[in-house]
């Protein structure tokens, strides 16, 4: 399709069916550019696995993960996703907005320069990047995302993973600013996480394996 079209769950049957599905080894030249997403409260938006594509200038929406990842849903990838619009998803689990589980051996994943607002999961509503390493997050917008009650890990961008660049982000009215847990050589710098409603900045060191080599620098923590 064209850029600037509009994709949507049209029919019941394909509920639970991401609209997009990029599967393994697409590669970097997989190109997702200015498209309207939208799940309609039905399925999940983008779903990749093991592959490298760019997502840009995308409007993701009302989308709906069935265990993580209401929006995007991405593993093992070394993906670039930049200047999209992610608004108004849900899932139970994580990531209702971005949801990321990054394995080993791929390139440096980057998430830069998104929006997101309105989205409602449990751990990380609007980016939730684990497991894995190598990513950078810098430069996006998170704003009046909710953690659902229990979930624990409640940061609107929840971080946990090795060797992660989480930069020049901005964290408002969510229910936690940033969470970081069980993280190691993660990089935190330069972030504004202000008004959430619990933690503006949040490290998960109790019943869970501690969070070693951080670096959290010139972050602007106030209001929360």
């Amino acid at each position: 399709s064209e850029r600037g079209s509009q994709l949507r769950s049209v029919a019941e049957s394909e509920s639970g069916t991401p609209i997009i599905s990029i599967p393994p080894g697409s590669g970097s030249g997989t190109l997702i550019k200015g498209f309207t997403i939208d799940g309609l409260n039905a399925t999940q938006g983008i779903n990749c696995l093991q592959s490298d594509p760019t997502v840009t200038e995308c409007v993701v929406q009302n989308c709906l993960g069935p265990y993580d990842g209401g929006a995007m849903w991405f593993q093992q990838s070394g993906a670039v996703i930049t200047k999209n619009v992610i608004r108004n998803n849900t899932t139970p689990i994580s990531g209702a907005g971005l949801f990321v589980r990054l394995g080993t051996g791929h390139g440096t994943l980057l998430i830069d320069g998104n929006t997101f607002y309105g989205n409602v999961g449990g751990n990380g509503p609007a980016i939730s990047v684990m497991e894995g390493d190598n990513a950078v997050v810098a430069h996006n917008v998170a704003y009046n995302n909710t953690a659902t009650p229990g979930s624990g890990r409640r940061g609107g961008i929840y971080i946990r993973g090795t060797n992660i660049q989480v930069r020049n982000n901005t964290s408002v009215g969510n229910t936690v600013g940033l969470t970081l847990l069980m993280c190691d050589g993660v990089d935190s710098r330069n972030n504004i996480l202000t008004n959430n409603l619990e933690y503006g900045l949040q490290y998960l060191d109790d019943e869970y394996p501690q969070n070693v080599n951080m670096t959290a620098d010139y972050n602007d923590v106030w209001s929360n």
